[in-house]
């Protein structure tokens, strides 16, 4: 504890003289208080002189200044992975009732050092989620920008995220979470195994075409899985087909086509 002024401290005796000598000239000097007894008089000159002096001290601008050490444990935020896509590994080796007991394991070791928050994301954000993976969005960015507006300016230490890294609205995480400044921890789920699948990932034309004219357009499609299949790319202006050719995939990998 720290008494401050805005003057000097030792202006202090200049608030004491002036209520001394303000209680001297009142009661001392005075001929109004001669009929009165003495203690009478000398109660109320202390009177005054404590209330003067204080008046005059008060107008030093005090400020008591008090500093207290709270030791706070760094906060650890364990993140999971609510949507439907995290059920698919319960086909695996690793079933979801053994995932949850090992997630409430790391809670408890955790929280012998750490500040733990545990909370689930997927349609929304919300703390102490009971899990049950029904959730139909996986947004990561979501869950960065709560846990920016609840933990900014704290004592975030670490962020373990429990998912199998499939979103399908937001951003991308791995450009979100750069957002926090925090290191991110991954408890990777799900089947890495890849899927068969054909996929247009990619479109390149011209920013600007003609009427009349015609353009190049190249479509790049990616197919995992896919060799000796075959398959129709089509290509569609407001439901009019322009262009279809039949594609047959002879390996995994990426198609161009030029048309």
């Amino acid at each position: 504890m720290e008494l401050i002024t805005s003057f000097p401290l030792w202006f202090i005796i200049f608030c004491f003289a002036l209520g001394f000598a303000y209680a001297w000239v009142l009661y001392k000097k005075d001929n109004h208080f001669t009929e009165a007894k003495a203690w009478l008089i000398r109660l109320m000159a202390t009177s005054r002189f404590i209330l003067v002096s204080l008046l005059s001290f008060f107008l030093l601008s005090p400020l008591i200044k008090t500093a207290f050490r709270e030791i706070e444990k760094p906060i650890i935020v364990i993140a999971a992975d609510n949507s439907s896509s995290i059920n698919y590994s319960d086909t695996l080796k690793y079933p979801l009732t053994a995932y949850k007991e090992d997630l409430n394991q790391l809670k408890q070791s955790l929280s012998k050092d750490f500040d733990v928050r545990f909370v689930g994301f997927g349609n929304n954000v919300y703390e102490n989620p009971d899990l049950k993976f029904n959730d139909k969005i996986s947004d990561y960015s979501e869950l960065v920008n709560d846990l920016m507006l609840k933990y900014s300016g704290r004592n975030l230490g670490a962020v373990i995220v429990a998912g199998d890294g499939i979103y399908n609205n937001g951003s991308n995480p791995v450009y979100s979470a750069e957002k926090l400044r925090v290191p991110f921890y991954t408890i990777a789920l799900g089947d890495t195994t890849v899927k068969k699948d054909l996929v247009v990932s990619k479109v390149n034309h011209n920013r600007i075409a003609f009427l009349g004219n015609n353009f190049p357009l190249e479509i790049i499609v990616d197919a995992k899985q896919c060799a000796g299949a075959n398959t129709i790319l089509t290509v569609k202006h407001d439901s009019i087909i322009v262009f279809s050719r039949n594609i047959s995939v002879t390996e995994t990998g990426t198609i161009s086509l030029f048309l």
